[in-house]
Formats: C-alpha cells, structure tokens, sequence
C-alpha cells in the first residue's frame, strides 16, 4: 500500500507542472495578440493626411489618388461635351461631401454650389473649347477647378445672324416688311434673342408697335437696313433709314 502512495505522488506534481506550463503559455500568447493589436491600432492612427481626408457624414474614407484622379483626368484642353461628365461629377461630389467641397472658377463665377454649377453647365456649349487647371490645398487634394473659354462655339451666332444679314443694304419696302415678319415671329418665339427695330422716332421690341410700324413703308420705295451686334456676337438692333 505505502508503495502506490509512493507513485502517487511524483504523477501528481507532473500534473501541476504541465498545468504551470500551460498557464505560462496561455499568458504569453494573450500579451502577443494585445501587443499586436495595439500595434496595428498605432499605425492606423500615424496614417499620412496624404493617404485620406477626413471621415465624411457615411463614415467612408478617400484616398488622396482617388480623390484627385476624377478631377485630374479632365485637365488640360477640352471640348464643352467632355467637360459634362466633368461636371456631373463635380455636382454629385459636392453634394455627398459637404466637409470637402471643390470650387469651380469660370469668368466672375466662384462657387462649390451643386445648383449654380448645374446652371453654367447648361450654358457651355459642346463644341466650345476650354482650358482646364486644378489648386491644390496644403493636404495636397483638389480643392479649386479654373475653365478658361479659349474658343467659343460660333455656329448658333452665324445661323442666328445669317436670317438677318442677307437683307441688309438697299432694299425696297417689299423687303423691309418680310425683315419685319421675321422680327416679330423671333420675338415672340426666342424671348431670350429679342431684337430691337429702330426707325426715326421708334425705338421697339414690342410685336405690336412692329405690326403697325409695316404700313409706314412704300412697297417700291428704297430703304437702307444696317445691323447691330451685342458682346456675344448676336444681331440685338435692326436700323431703317
């Protein structure tokens, strides 16, 4: 009986030293997964400006690249139709980044407002060409977009216009009342080119003083019809003499 006390004894201490062994092992393996989350947390917090902005209203982040390359590739000389998707994406940016809003410069206009920037869009003309630049901010991410209009699409000006000039000079009052016909029918289809007639003491763009202005003319008399252009190129006075 003495003897299996004996042998006992010597199995149960190899029993608590595996367990010591066990339980130092176990803490080791504990401090090394704290220490490396830690780690990983501490080189998450040193992440460069450079490499993100600040967390928007949805809790995402943007890259330095990825926030500069979609304004980027739109840089350098460009025609009004592939500014659009330009400016679509300028629209739908400063409207889901409010704490990151870009500027568009063009002409006297300064604005990151997603509406304004709708409306001079509807006013660039596809074939017009543009030079396109971008300004950088101290974090290095676009924060200004500059269009400068290096040549303007003239082909609406040169239709508009060429209805009006082929009956310019001498011409008989025949003449005169078909000029007035297409006067009033533009003026009172394109509110936004309306044409002024001048003739001695009337000075119009009324439709109906311009119907009544038609009698005063002698069918086989001659009449001399000179135009005026406005700063955009556009015919905007008609004078009989």
């Amino acid at each position: 009986m003495g003897r299996d006390i004996d042998e006992i004894k010597p199995r149960k201490w190899l029993v608590i030293i595996l367990i010591l062994i066990a339980l130092t092992i176990s803490v080791v393996l504990i401090n090394k997964i704290v220490n490396d989350r830690k780690t990983n947390e501490d080189k998450k917090g040193n992440t460069s400006i450079l490499d993100k902005i600040n967390i928007d209203n949805i809790g995402n982040t943007i890259n330095e690249y990825e926030f500069n390359s979609k304004f980027e590739r739109y840089t350098g000389s460009q025609s009004g139709f592939f500014l659009e998707d330009m400016f679509d994406i300028l629209i739908t940016h400063n409207k889901k980044y409010q704490d990151n809003k870009v500027v568009l410069k063009y002409n006297d206009i300064n604005t990151n407002d997603p509406e304004e920037i709708k409306t001079i869009k509807k006013g660039i003309k596809r074939a017009d060409k543009f030079e396109v630049s971008v300004n950088y901010n101290d974090e290095g991410l676009v924060y200004e977009i500059v269009l400068e209009l290096t040549e303007k699409d003239m082909s609406e000006v040169r239709s508009f216009n060429s209805s009006y000039e082929i009956q310019t000079g001498t011409k008989i009052g025949i003449s005169v009342k078909n000029l007035l016909d297409d006067v009033i029918t533009n003026n009172k289809t394109k509110p936004e080119r309306i044409l002024t007639v001048i003739y001695k003491d009337i000075n119009t763009t009324d439709v109906e003083v311009i119907k009544n202005l038609k009698s005063r003319f002698s069918d086989w008399t001659d009449y001399e019809i000179s135009l005026n252009y406005n700063e955009e190129g556009f015919v905007y006075q008609i004078v009989i003499e």
